[in-house]
Formats: structure tokens, C-alpha cells, sequence
């Protein structure tokens, strides 16, 4: 099954033309180090592919020239280093060097970018209220008594039976998943507490702070949630999303607030995306995706006419070289046709010599603002729409651009692919089933992740 999966992967990833790959690290019960290392394209169907290359087993030191060596070796054995586009991982500096050594694109996980900003923000303004609520939760979660109080207070005043969550400190969401539900227990909390005569420190001022931090922060998790997907386009959602927050948290901050925790939160988010996302405010492949995304084209540069311009320079250009490059093969296959001469043909050979010479080609600059212009001009998609299947419809229109999207909108916005492939590896590899040698692990992900029976 293993032999005849890792066959149909191979011939998925001969017929791409254009490949995106993410990687990164994870460690598993057994203290053993693993990389995995995800193939994303855009198929013969116009669908968004994403397979596994490979998860193995990583015993040498995490230095970039490993990595780098690593993902070498995996590029060779289904020989796509010319396919390669983009390769996304987190903010590591190994993992950044590692790409810079293959010489390749290096596109940093939005992901982690807005896990950081958030992590960082939370840490410099409600790190109080976060830890009250933290102290009160893991009083839950240790007491049983306590635990059947609460259960027994949301009963009786009608509320849904929801346990407390208890947040990961190396996710934010988990933080906003465990405020989240600490507000919707509010009543039930506060009885509890009282009856059980637990003294708490936070004041009504405090929850209102929650709430209106919770507002924020729904914000950034739906975001994370936008551009974790890997069946549509996400690259040109995140540069429009970059923009997005950065409008609403300005937006927020010139309104003011009376609560300085939420002036805190909201200034060192903006500070946070300003700094962190400055890579893709600049970087031509996300911009390029932006304004070639049917659901954003212009709008996708909000007010910033010089940065639309730019991009559409950026477009232009490559669209005149693949022009340019489909004329020269023009006139190439012209001049190899096999020639007609006077002595084989003495009516028409030297009438035919002078029209092969006489060709027209095509002004690729006129060409390409030509076919620039009316998608430019065609109607935009409506935003929960699927770019890619508009752009099969539209490819026979836009035969040119379609070949820039092609390589453009298979590269995702996350290394989030990765972290799945470790998910899944966590449930298998578990304190009852621990005896699997990493060899077998590797085997095993491999199927589960791509086999389609």
C-alpha cells in the first residue's frame, strides 16, 4: 500500500508545473526529532493539491546546513528543484538560513507571525487578568468538588454544562478560547466562587476588560482561521489581511478607549504588525497574488495607489517576458520548418520562402496591457468565492496570467500543513502505542496523509 500511495505521488508531483513546499520540526513521545516537509500545486483541475513528501525521522543537530541538506535530498528524489517557487516555514533562524542556502524564496508563516504579535501583546497589557483567570481555572481543573459545583450551579441557573479551558502558553488562541469561556460562565463562576468562599482579585472593571479584549483578539483568530485552509488560495489573503487588522486596530487606537489595558493591547498590536508583517507588505509574490486574486485586484492595495502601481508594473513586466518568449518560439519553430525549395517545387518554392520571413509577431507590451487591462476590468469575485475555479473558468481568456497564477497561488500562507502531519502523528504515536520504530512512523503518516483509497 506504502510502494503503491508513494507511486501515485510521484506522478502527482511529475505532472506539476509549479511547486510550494512548507516545512518544519516537532518532537514526539519518544524524544525523537521529526521533519516534514509538505508539496503544494495547482493540479491539471484547477484544485489546490497538497501532499506529503516526507516525514522522518531527524537525528542530526538542527543547524540550517542540515535542514538545508535535508530538503535537498527530498527535492532530489522527486526531482522538483526547478519546480520550487516558495518554501514557508516559521520565523526560526535556522530554518530561514536553511532556505537561503538552496537559494531559494523563503515566505515566513502568518501563523506564527500573529501567534508572536498577539503572545507579545497579551504579555504587556492583561498579563494581570489573564493570570487571575488562569489561577481560577486550574483551581477548577484540580478540584473535583469544585468542578461539581460549577456543574451544578450552570444547571440551575440554566446555563449550557461547558467545562473551563485551560490555555497553552505557546498558543495565544488557546488564551482566547480559555477567556471565552471563562465570560460565558460568568454567573455560574461568580456563585461558585462565593459559595465555595474562593476569594478572587478581579473587579468588574476587569471582566469589561476581558469582553472588549475578547472583541480584539476575535479579530486575530479569525484571521489565523482565514488563512490556515488548504484547499483555497490564502497567500493573497494575507497580504489583504496584513492590511485588514492593521486598518481596524488604527481604527480602534484613534477612537480611544478608557480602559488602559485595551489602549496597551491595541498599541502594541499595531507596533507588533508593523513590525512582523513588514515582509509582506513588501514582497512581490504577495503583492502580485493580491492584485491577481479575482475577489481583491485593485481593492486589495486599500488607499496605496504607489504600491497598486508597483505591483502592476511587477505584472506587466512578466507578462511582456512570457510574450516576448512565446514570440521567439514563434519564429524559432518557423525557421526549423522543413523549407520548400525551387527544385522541389519551382511554382511555388520561392513565394513560400518569402512568406515564411514575413511571420507577424505579436507587440507583447500591447499584449500584455491588453489582456492585464480586461481582467482588470472584468467583474470582481464576491469574497467568499473560490479564486482558483474562477480562474479555470477565465484561464482561456487570460491564458498568460493563468500562467503567473500557477505558480503564484499554490504557495500557502502557513506552515499549518506541517503542524496537521504532527497532529496526527501525536494520536498515534501515544503512551499505549509507543513501540513504533521511526522508520514504520514515517510509513504510516506518509499513508494517512495521502492515501485516497
Amino acid at each position: 500500500m506504502f510502494n503503491e500511495t508513494k507511486e501515485k505521488v510521484n506522478n502527482s508531483i511529475l505532472k506539476a508545473k509549479y511547486i510550494s513546499l512548507t516545512t518544519d520540526g516537532w518532537t514526539n513521545y519518544n524524544n525523537v526529532s521529526f521533519f516534514a516537509i509538505t508539496g503544494h500545486f495547482i493540479n491539471e483541475d484547477g484544485y489546490l493539491q497538497t501532499l506529503l513528501l516526507k516525514c522522518s525521522e531527524f537525528a542530526l543537530n538542527h543547524t540550517a546546513v542540515n535542514i538545508a541538506e535535508w530538503i535537498q535530498n527530498i527535492m532530489e528524489e522527486y526531482d522538483i528543484k526547478n519546480k520550487v517557487v516558495a518554501v514557508v516555514t516559521d520565523n526560526a533562524t535556522n530554518m530561514k538560513a536553511a532556505i537561503n542556502i538552496l537559494k531559494l524564496t523563503h515566505i515566513p508563516c502568518f501563523a506564527h507571525s500573529l501567534n508572536i504579535i498577539v503572545q507579545t501583546s497579551l504579555k504587556t497589557s492583561i498579563k494581570r487578568i489573564i493570570d487571575e483567570v488562569k489561577s481560577i481555572v486550574q483551581h477548577f481543573k484540580k478540584s473535583a468538588t469544585a468542578t461539581q459545583k460549577l456543574m451544578q450551579m450552570q444547571k440551575n441557573l440554566k446555563y449550557p454544562v461547558l467545562k473551563l479551558k485551560q490555555d497553552v502558553p505557546t498558543r495565544w488562541n488557546s488564551t482566547y478560547d480559555m477567556l471565552e469561556r471563562f465570560v460565558l460562565n460568568k454567573k455560574p463562576l461568580l456563585s461558585c466562587l462565593a459559595i465555595l468562599n474562593i476569594k478572587t482579585n478581579l473587579t468588574d472593571r476587569d471582566w469589561e476588560t476581558i469582553n472588549k479584549a475578547l472583541e480584539i483578539l476575535k479579530l486575530f483568530k479569525l484571521a489565523t482561521e482565514d488563512v490556515s485552509a488548504e484547499k483555497s488560495v490564502t497567500l493573497s489573503k494575507m497580504g489583504v489581511l496584513c492590511r485588514i487588522l492593521l486598518d481596524r486596530m488604527l481604527k480602534i487606537e484613534i477612537n480611544g478607549s478608557v480602559e488602559i489595558e485595551i489602549s496597551e493591547l491595541v498599541n502594541s498590536l499595531i507596533k507588533g504588525i508593523r513590525e512582523k508583517y513588514a515582509p509582506y507588505f513588501s514582497n512581490e509574490l504577495v503583492q502580485k497574488s493580491i492584485l491577481l486574486d479575482p475577489r481583491h485586484k485593485k481593492h486589495g492595495f486599500f488607499d496605496d495607489k504607489l504600491k497598486f502601481r508597483e505591483t502592476y508594473d511587477l505584472v506587466l513586466n512578466e507578462l511582456k517576458r512570457l510574450l516576448a518568449r512565446q514570440n521567439e518560439l514563434t519564429t524559432e519553430q518557423t525557421e526549423t520548418l522543413p523549407q520548400t525549395t525551387e527544385q522541389s517545387n519551382p511554382l511555388w518554392g520561392d513565394y513560400d520562402a518569402k512568406k515564411r520571413l514575413n511571420v507577424p509577431t505579436t507587440n507583447s507590451t500591447a499584449a500584455a496591457i491588453n489582456e492585464l487591462g480586461g481582467y482588470l476590468k472584468d467583474q470582481d469575485l464576491g469574497i467568499k468565492e473560490d479564486s482558483l475555479i474562477w480562474w479555470q473558468k477565465n484561464k482561456h481568456a487570460y491564458p498568460n496570467l493563468y500562467e503567473i497564477i500557477l505558480r503564484i497561488m499554490c504557495i500557502p500562507a502557513t506552515s499549518v500543513p506541517c503542524e496537521r502531519i504532527f497532529s496526527k502523528a501525536g494520536n498515534i504515536l501515544t503512551d499505549r502505542r509507543n513501540r513504533l520504530t521511526p522508520k514504520k512512523m514515517e510509513e504510516v503518516l506518509f499513508l494517512k496523509y495521502n492515501f485516497d483509497g
